[in-house]
């Protein structure tokens, strides 16, 4: 590995293109693949940085903007391999927008889909109610969380949101992308059909009266082990607002999104989206969420949710 940092990602033409050097160096050549050098000019000091102590140069070469394979050389060292081109960030898109399907619990993930990354059917059970365990929900589906295997209602809608916006702002970006997941060829593009797998899942996770559960955990998070060997019992906890308003808001973007598509589905988003903003109205007082006693998964409990209604209300509008 060199001590010349550049973007792994590789630089856009028209980009700001910068190396840094933590190592004192007055001047830096761009090369190409083959050695020949291509352009050069002079670095300038940076500083010291406070974190590593390193003392820092960078070499600005923002005007350089012939396409291909390039290296930077400063000194007697020369950096990693870069790239610079129109579609240098279609990869890493492309990566992040797959690794949702890696997420997905409830069903097994075939290798022609996954790689190494498959495993069998996991998490099928009924979840049972953690303040009433006479009553039983069907909760499969949706994504594991980011370092569990139970499903969170509030971080799983920031993430659709995320995508859900990303589409609307850039729908080119998303339509030429050919994920390789079992909806792939579909009528969706690649990435609402993946962003529907965990839509699908939030819909179980509101009860008739329009409420929200929080969140869908066992009791204490699973050992190191693979999703199907986690049969640990999962749990439906209590009702949240913070949960509720969030389901509304997403669901109202994801109505706004998927109409073009597949009205009955925006009609039925449209719904929940309803019947959740409703429940808000008839319980105007901030109902937050702690573990209850016993249970040690993940909280993300809010102090007020002031912010989730007003974004509730903004897309309800918009719908």
């Amino acid at each position: 590995m060199s001590d010349i940092f550049i973007s792994q990602a590789g630089y856009r033409p028209d980009s700001v293109k910068k190396a840094v050097m933590p190592f004192p160096a007055e001047s830096f050549e761009i090369v190409g693949i083959d050695g020949s050098v291509r352009a050069a000019g002079s670095t300038v000091y940076a500083g010291a940085d406070k974190n590593s102590g390193d003392v820092l140069y960078t070499a600005d070469f923002s005007d350089f903007s012939e396409k291909g394979t390039f290296r930077i050389r400063a000194g007697n060292l020369t950096s990693e391999p870069f790239e610079i081109g129109e579609s240098v960030y279609e990869k890493a898109l492309d990566c992040t927008s797959k690794a949702f399907y890696y997420l997905r619990c409830g069903c097994g993930l075939l290798e022609k889909y996954a790689g190494r990354f498959r495993h069998s059917v996991c998490h099928r059970s009924r979840g049972l109610l953690w303040e009433n365990r006479d009553i039983s929900l069907e909760i499969s589906g949706g994504w594991h969380d980011a370092g569990d295997y139970g499903r969170y209602v509030t971080p799983g809608a920031c993430a659709l949101a995320h995508l859900l916006y990303g589409y609307i702002l850039f729908p080119d970006a998303f339509n030429r992308q050919k994920l390789n997941i079992p909806e792939s060829g579909g009528v969706l593009p690649d990435i609402l059909a993946e962003c529907r797998y965990e839509l699908d899942w939030l819909l179980k996770m509101q009860r008739e009266d329009g409420a929200v559960y929080h969140k869908v955990t066992s009791a204490h998070h699973a050992p190191f082990i693979m999703p199907e060997e986690d049969r640990s019992q999962m749990f439906v906890f209590p009702v949240s607002s913070s949960a509720t308003a969030d389901l509304a808001a997403v669901c109202a973007l994801g109505s706004r999104v998927y109409r073009q598509f597949d009205e009955d589905y925006s009609a039925r988003l449209l719904e929940a989206a309803q019947r959740a903003f409703e429940w808000l109205e008839k319980n105007p007082g901030f109902i937050g969420f702690n573990n209850p006693p016993g249970c040690a998964t993940g909280v993300y409990g809010e102090c007020c949710d002031d912010d989730n209604r007003f974004w509730a209300a903004a897309e309800l509008l918009s719908a």
